[in-house]
């Protein structure tokens, strides 16, 4: 879609369950009310972005990063009022030339977290201890370390979290959105630990690097990572092929993402 200013995705919500209200409302989680991933069909280019609720409740809508035309496939992260979070999908092809044009569009302003990957040269990301490929079942440690010419950058909190990456396999069989902390959103997560809702800690100050030592004393005096580590937990992929994970994190206001190719096999 286009207003004559900006090319827009927009995505409904069109579960009869929640088209009657019979399912809870969306809450933000990291502040966001959707975080959405589209990924190109050649895995070349990767956006992280949070579109806007519009005044339909069913409708999110949210300015196209500056990619190429193509296919792409999109992840939408939500969490609900219980705490239930869960990923929607779709895939949709985009042609700068065939947008709909609707001049009642709002301009929606672009989200100051939203980010992309316009290609792949990226490199300072190391991925720690990386040996592919790996076997079914392994304990795949995500141990990553960012520097800039041999020397370590200082990290700071990205969407009130150390990190953010994205796994897909490339049949896409498999998407997950994965933080420091885990897959749980935060949203959820305060939910159950009634140490963020009793006045612990802000939903603002929370920002977790994976460090064995996390704890939430240490974010009243630094929410950084001076020595440019991030941790994600360790995963179990079950079932063998090819897969990618983007890292994302933020130093001096920029934010980094690098992929990272590797494979499963029995």
């Amino acid at each position: 879609m286009n207003n004559g200013q900006a090319d827009y995705i927009s995505v409904e919500i069109i579960d009869d369950l929640w088209v009657q209200d019979r399912i809870a409302d969306l809450i933000p989680d990291h502040g966001k009310i959707m975080h959405m991933y589209i990924i190109s069909d050649t895995y070349e280019q990767l956006a992280h972005i949070h579109p806007t609720r519009t005044d339909d409740r069913n409708v999110f809508k949210a300015k196209m990063p500056p990619f190429d035309n193509g296919t792409y496939h999109i992840y939408m992260d939500i969490t609900h009022e219980t705490g239930f979070s869960h990923t929607m999908t779709n895939t949709f092809t985009y042609n700068t030339e065939n947008t709909i044009y609707d001049p009642t569009i709002l301009i929606v302003e672009r989200d100051p977290d939203d980010s992309w990957m316009l290609n792949t040269i990226e490199d300072r990301i190391t991925w720690k201890g990386n040996r592919p490929p790996y076997n079914a079942g392994d304990d795949i440690a995500l141990h990553f370390k960012v520097s800039n010419n041999g020397k370590p950058l200082v990290l700071e909190p990205y969407i009130n979290m150390g990190g953010h990456a994205a796994l897909l396999k490339k049949d896409r069989s498999v998407f997950v959105h994965l933080h420091p902390i885990g897959t749980i959103s935060m949203a959820s997560q305060e939910m159950f630990q009634e140490n963020y809702t009793q006045g612990v800690l802000d939903r603002e100050d929370i920002c977790f690097f994976g460090f064995a030592d996390d704890s939430t004393g240490n974010y009243f005096n630094s929410n950084t990572s001076p020595n440019g580590e991030v941790n994600f937990p360790a995963i179990k992929l079950g079932t063998p092929g090819n897969y990618a994970i983007w890292v994302q994190v933020k130093s001096a206001g920029e934010v980094i993402t690098q992929k990272f190719d590797f494979e499963v096999i029995l």
